[in-house]
C-alpha cells in the first residue's frame, strides 16, 4: 500500500509542475498544458471528425496521452505487486486504452484534415507497420493553408472565439456588458 501512496504523491508533484496553477484560480484552467493540449483537444473534441488539429496540438496531446498510458501501466504494476493479481497490470492500462480509442481516432482524422489528406486515409492503420509509418510521416507535415475541409470549420472558429470571450468573462477580465457587446460583434448581430 505504501508504494501506491508514493506513486500518487510523485505523480501529483509531476502534474502540478506542468499546470500554470496559482492560488485563487481553477486547477485545470484554460492556460494549463494538460487542459489545452490533452483535455480540450483530445477528450472534449472526441466526436469532432470534421475540424482541424495543427501539428503542435496533435503531437503534444499525443505525448501527454502516451505519458498517461505509461503512468497507468506503472500504476497497474504496483497494484500487481501489492495484491499479487496479474490481471490488474493489464486491466488498468486496457481500460484507459479502450476509453481513448475514439478520441485518438478523431484527433488523427482532424490532423489528416489539417494537412489536406482524405480522412479515410486513417484506414492505413489496418496495414501492419507500413500504414502506421505512412501516417506517422504525414502527421509531421505542416498545416495546409485554409482549405475548406468541412462545413464545421466556420462554426468551429466561431465557437473558439465565443469560448475565449467566455473565458475572459469567467476570469473577470471583462465585464458583463463588455462580454455582451463583444459577443454580439463576434456573432455579427
Amino acid at each position: 500500500m505504501n508504494t501506491i501512496v508514493i506513486i500518487f504523491v510523485i505523480s501529483f508533484i509531476v502534474f502540478s509542475s506542468t499546470f500554470n496553477w496559482s492560488p485563487g484560480t481553477a486547477f485545470f484552467n484554460d492556460q494549463s498544458i494538460i487542459y489545452r493540449y490533452y483535455l480540450k483537444e483530445l477528450w472534449f473534441r472526441s466526436f469532432d471528425f470534421t475540424g482541424k488539429t495543427n501539428r503542435k496540438y496533435f503531437w503534444i496531446g499525443l505525448l501527454i496521452w502516451i505519458f498517461f498510458s505509461f503512468l497507468f501501466s506503472i500504476f497497474g504494476y504496483f497494484l500487481y505487486q501489492e495484491f499479487n493479481n496479474q490481471a490488474l497490470i493489464f486491466g488498468v492500462n486496457t481500460f484507459y486504452s479502450i476509453a481513448s480509442i475514439i478520441p485518438t481516432l478523431s484527433i488523427q482524422v482532424r490532423r489528416l484534415n489539417d494537412i489536406g489528406k482524405d480522412p479515410r486515409n486513417i484506414l492505413l492503420t489496418l496495414i501492419p507497420i507500413f500504414g502506421s509509418l505512412i501516417l506517422f510521416f504525414w502527421f509531421t507535415y505542416p498545416s495546409k493553408p485554409c482549405e475548406k475541409v468541412g462545413s464545421r470549420n466556420k462554426l468551429t472558429d466561431l465557437e473558439n472565439k465565443l469560448e475565449e470571450l467566455k473565458s475572459l468573462l469567467d476570469r473577470e477580465i471583462i465585464s458583463d456588458d463588455e462580454y455582451k457587446s463583444m459577443r454580439k460583434k463576434t456573432l455579427g448581430l
